[in-house]
């Protein structure tokens, strides 16, 4: 649904355009590094997180240029995400959360709306690591100056409005490879 927004009875971009949402670009970001010990444990995390941002995941160049792979099921003509594909309109799934797909541009579902706006404010847990030291006697006993073994994580959680998208991307309207979590354990040993 679009709002005739200048009343004269159409809708065009030219009258009907008004500013909704935010910048993509965060007002405000931030960071919070925490680290504990007790003997020789050490846990330490990263949290990260920027708000007061939106992002729309929809709209037309000025051209009526589809720039979303929320309005194409193959978008460069590739595949396409599955819960995309199984929450489009369909005469099957009335119901539907997002539009009726097409395999080429629909200015009409591309339109920028406030339907299409998503809160951008997110808080993701970046690094999380948990060392133990051995003690001084072992170290000494083995003539090392410091042995310590790590188990380590990124990427651990986020909390944020997206379901499906990295709220770090901005740029969420082309595509993207995903934040993968990683895991590692490692030894580090000092002479």
């Amino acid at each position: 649904m679009y709002e005739d927004i200048n009343g004269d009875g159409r809708i065009s971009s030219d009258a009907d355009y008004i500013k909704i949402g935010r910048s993509p670009i965060p007002e405000m970001t931030f960071s919070l590094n925490l680290e504990a010990g007790y003997k020789g444990l050490t846990l330490s995390a990263l949290f990260q997180g920027a708000a007061l941002c939106d992002y729309s995941l929809s709209g037309a160049y000025n051209n009526t240029t589809d720039n979303t792979i929320f309005t194409r099921a193959f978008y460069g003509s590739g595949n396409s995400v599955l819960y995309l594909v199984e929450d489009a309109w369909r005469p099957d799934n009335r119901d539907a959360k997002y539009p009726r797909l097409r395999a080429t541009t629909n200015a009409n579902n591309a339109w920028a709306s406030d339907w299409w706006i998503v809160n951008g404010s997110y808080l993701r847990l970046k690094n999380l690591q948990l060392t133990y030291a051995l003690p001084k006697r072992v170290t000494q006993a083995l003539r090392m100056g410091g042995i310590s073994v790590y188990l380590a994580g990124t990427n651990l959680f986020t909390l944020s409005h997206f379901k499906y998208l990295d709220p770090e991307n901005p740029g969420v309207n082309n595509g993207y490879y995903p934040q993968q979590k990683t895991y590692s354990l490692g030894v580090n040993l000092t002479f």
